[in-house]
């Protein structure tokens, strides 16, 4: 109506004066509602219309099995043909989500938190520029992904480490209770050595009860030091990066000056990324080594107790004999 009036070239009438009052009135009546309507929205429901729900000037909120925001996009900007509801290019993060999900589910009369965009959907829109975890892990470059390549073989490795000294300390115990010795575990062996020499003076049975442990200790510490020095690699890694990341931002200084933060953001995201991938890296590998390493002590003392057992034993069999 307002363009009409605009593009006349008489006066207008009475009636059409009253009106541009009466939708001002209108308008501003309808920005105090929050509505629901069955609306098109274009790359939703296969073109169908679902259930829009309009928060005043605001926000509008599409229900498609959960909910979406969406804005109005012109048909053809500078002309009158109309406008679209468009989905936004990337939805904000989950909490607002959360909150719109209760706006779009609440009863009618029902007093409920939901989000408000006082901009009416500026603010909404920095969310397309905002990176999401792939995103991030991108900026770090090379580093990150030296970093991401040692954190999964190092975990897989250490997790099969820790899985194989739970079963050697179950092997273990098991043969704790068992007279029969096995060549399948630690203990086991031990006892085999012990029973080659068994009639041997009691100095030749410490020393290949002493042997049979040290044999048997390498294969328990196995992998340890790989671990350890994987947790402490992973934060120099990180350091390298940030070191590299602020050569580049320095450079890109130097080159077009501090006028637009946007050109150095992405040597400082080099270097905040890669600081933050060596931390996450390092703090998990940290305690699958501090288990392995304890799981592996814990099962050392229990040969070096039951040798010390086994000689003890023997020792009082030959008082007594």
């Amino acid at each position: 109506m307002l363009l009409d009036l605009a593009e006349s070239r008489t006066l207008p009438e009475r009636s059409e004066l009253d009106s541009i009052y009466e939708t001002l009135i209108q308008e501003m009546n309808a920005q105090a509602q929050v509505i629901t309507f069955n609306r098109r929205v274009v790359g939703l429901n296969d073109g169908e219309t679902v259930p829009v729900t309009r928060l005043g000037p605001f926000l509008a909120v599409a229900d498609d099995g959960g909910p979406i925001f969406v804005q109005w996009v012109s048909d053809d900007a500078g002309s009158r043909s109309g406008y679209n509801l468009v989905s936004l290019e990337r939805q904000p993060p989950g909490r607002i989500l959360g909150a719109a999900s209760n706006l779009i589910n609440a009863d009618a009369g029902e007093v409920v938190a939901g989000p408000v965009d006082p901009s009416r959907g500026s603010l909404l829109q920095i969310y397309k520029d905002v990176p999401d975890l792939g995103e991030r892990f991108e900026q770090g470059g090379i580093v990150a992904k030296i970093i991401a390549a040692l954190l999964i073989i190092s975990a897989s490795f250490g997790i099969f480490r820790l899985l194989s000294l739970l079963m050697t300390t179950s092997a273990i115990n098991a043969q704790k209770r068992r007279s029969t010795a096995s060549k399948s575990n630690p203990l086991g062996r031990i006892m085999l050595a012990y029973e080659e020499v068994k009639n041997r003076p009691i100095e030749t049975i410490e020393l290949k009860i002493d042997e049979a442990i040290l044999r048997e200790t390498p294969k328990l510490e196995f992998g340890l030091n790989f671990l350890k020095l994987a947790a402490g690699v992973a934060p120099l890694l990180g350091l390298l990066g940030t070191v590299t990341g602020m050569i580049r931002t320095f450079t890109q200084i130097t080159l077009f000056g501090t006028g637009d933060p946007k050109i150095m953001a992405g040597g400082i995201s080099e270097a905040l990324v890669t600081t933050v991938s060596g931390l996450i890296a390092a703090i998990p590998l940290l305690f699958i080594h501090s288990f392995a390493a304890s799981f592996a002590r814990g099962a050392q003392q229990t040969l070096e107790e039951q040798a010390a057992g086994i000689i003890a034993r023997h020792a009082e069999e030959k008082s007594a004999g």
